[in-house]
């Protein structure tokens, strides 16, 4: 059975979704697991897909962000994701098949709903007549990038002596960090931060700006900032990333 689970205090909306999802999830693998199934099915389809990508857009992610949902996700696969919403419907409707619709998704006061009300509207008359499909294509290519970039991501994270000697911090160096190329540099500090929190939901290209200005500090004291949930400090060549 479902428990109603209380947002938690002081969230904002985007935490708040990202927390209700979690629950959601966390779910479905109970189910799975209970009734010793192989994966779990998600309905997510490519209109979806572009809500997403430009929800992202809007806060600011990098290419692991703008890649977005994937076919296939561990447990999770997601059948429907290169079909549209309207594609879908019509066919529920020759097929004389019921489905239901959560009544929340026409409010518009939620992030995800007045993108697809809204702004997605206002491009598709002005802009792009298929500007879904253009962003869900611009996912696929993204997700290819940020495959290659990813590939590459282990290497260089020995190659600026990143150690952890636990599973919540990391040590690296300033100096050999500084000499990668930016797109490199910010996937380490990226995977750094995933292997730490298992999760990059709501780390923006702000975050990361802000542990490059403490990389790139010639200040000799010791530094400190602190956001969603990690520490990031330096002191002379080494900087550390933990979960607090």
């Amino acid at each position: 059975s479902l428990t109603p689970s209380p947002s938690p205090k002081g969230r904002g909306g985007q935490a708040n979704e990202n927390h209700l999802r979690e629950i959601r999830y966390d779910f479905f693998e109970k189910i799975r697991k209970r009734k010793k199934y192989n994966l779990i099915a998600v309905a997510h389809n490519r209109d979806d897909q572009a809500e997403t990508v430009l929800m992202r857009v809007l806060r600011g992610a990098g290419l692991q962000g703008l890649s977005s949902m994937k076919p296939k996700n561990n447990k999770i696969i997601r059948p429907l994701l290169s079909m549209s919403r309207k594609e879908i419907l019509e066919y529920l409707k020759e097929n004389k098949l019921k489905y239901q619709t959560d009544i929340t998704n026409k409010d518009t006061k939620i992030f995800r709903n007045k993108i697809r009300h809204c702004l997605i509207p206002y491009l598709e008359k002005n802009y792009n007549p298929n500007i879904k499909k253009s962003l869900a294509d611009m996912a696929l290519v993204v997700a290819y990038d940020y495959d290659y970039l990813l590939a590459n991501t282990e290497r260089m994270l020995k190659r600026i002596g990143a150690t952890t000697n636990k599973k919540n911090k990391f040590i690296f160096s300033a100096e050999k960090i500084q000499k990668l190329h930016p797109a490199i540099r910010r996937q380490c500090l990226r995977q750094v931060i995933f292997q730490i929190r298992a999760d990059l939901t709501d780390i923006e290209t702000c975050h990361i700006e802000e542990i490059i200005k403490i990389i790139r500090s010639k200040k000799g004291k010791t530094q400190t900032i602190k956001f969603k949930g990690l520490k990031i400090e330096k002191k002379g060549d080494k900087v550390s990333v933990v979960k607090v």
